[in-house]
């Protein structure tokens, strides 16, 4: 008798459920907190010409997290590995079909699957551009998979 799975089993199940991920509310928090932070530098006056949503989650980071932690790449770090935990959750029993193996596909799933799960607990400092590392590989998945059933994928403008 087969055990359900907690997190999805599979491949595409397993990449659309860590990819809903990336835009979840936890990602756009991250998103707007590294707005506020590297484009608005720090300025309140100037978050406040934006919409409530990011005036929230900067209000809630710098109450939850900048105050408890040394500065501000700490605490989008630790932010980061929070999301990472639960969005990596759907990597661990991702499978990689025979007609995948030995291509760019299989070397996609498998750099995605280690490096998500490791952001879970790395001692180094993370940052935007390591989820944004994951939404690329996501995207690269994605475009070879449909590459290897003999498409011509595109991503598209919009």
């Amino acid at each position: 008798m087969n055990e359900e799975s907690e997190f999805g089993k599979g491949l595409t199940i397993c990449l659309i459920k860590f990819a809903e991920h990336l835009n979840d509310s936890l990602s756009r928090q991250i998103r707007d907190v590294a707005f506020w932070h590297d484009e608005l530098k720090e300025n309140d006056e100037k978050l406040r010409q934006y919409d409530r949503r990011v005036q929230e989650n900067v209000k809630v980071f710098k109450k939850v997290y900048l105050e408890t932690r040394k500065n501000y790449e700490e605490a989008i770090s630790d932010l980061i590995k929070l999301w990472a935990s639960g969005a990596s959750d759907h990597l661990y029993e991702i499978e990689v079909p025979k007609c995948f193996k030995n291509t760019l596909v299989e070397d996609a799933i498998k750099a995605l699957q280690k490096k998500a799960i490791n952001m879970r607990s790395m001692n180094a400092l993370l940052s935007l551009k390591d989820i944004d590392k994951l939404w690329d590989l996501t995207y690269k998945i994605a475009l070879e998979i449909d590459k290897e059933l003999g498409l011509k994928p595109q991503i598209g403008k919009w």
